[in-house]
């Protein structure tokens, strides 16, 4: 399998404008921890009131990924103590001779990197449980899956990006997307 682009869109159920400065700024520190987990770049992204695009490219899968480097992804999204737990647990089972118990668990982590599907559902999933918690809202944030058609190279992609960034001008949110602090152009700035 070959490295792909794709561009990943979700909105929020009910059109709602849920997504103020404070959602934002903690989509993106979200967004780019589950990037990190998931070993996938975001290429560029746009985060509007009520929906989101990212491109993202995601290598192609890759079994070999060593054990240190999945605890440190692990330890990017779940924190110190929860990966040390895990460490702790798998190096346990190694001297019980349980090798193959603590590689079926590791490789279970594995599974959800270099996955655009599993990159989209484990951001979207602790985006969700964020905003519950702090929001008193119950149930699921977004109106059903993400979408995210595979981006061909070349013109395609230039012309998604050039329309992913043109978002909060055509919404007549700001004049120029450079002006625009949420999304890739003005975040460069």
């Amino acid at each position: 399998n070959a490295p792909s682009f794709y561009h990943v869109i979700s909105r929020i159920a009910n059109q709602a404008y849920l997504m103020d400065d404070k959602f934002k700024a903690k989509m993106l520190d979200v967004m780019y921890a589950a990037a990190e987990f998931s070993g996938v770049t975001i290429g560029t992204y746009m985060l509007m009131d009520n929906h989101f695009h990212l491109i993202v490219h995601v290598p192609s899968p890759d079994e070999s990924i060593p054990d240190s480097l999945v605890l440190k992804r692990i330890q990017v999204l779940y924190g110190k103590i929860e990966t040390e737990r895990l460490a702790d647990r798998w190096n346990k089972m190694r001297q019980e001779g349980r090798d193959a118990v603590a590689d079926s668990e590791i490789a279970r982590y594995r599974y959800r990197m270099h996955d655009i599907s599993e990159f989209a559902k484990t951001f979207k999933q602790r985006i969700t449980q964020w905003y519950n918690t702090n929001f008193g809202h119950v149930g699921t944030l977004w109106t059903g899956r993400f979408k995210s058609p595979l981006i061909e190279l070349g013109e395609y992609l230039a012309t998604c990006m050039k329309y992913i960034h043109n978002n909060p001008v055509a919404a007549k949110m700001t004049k120029s997307s450079s002006d625009y602090i949420w999304g890739a152009p003005g975040a460069a700035q």
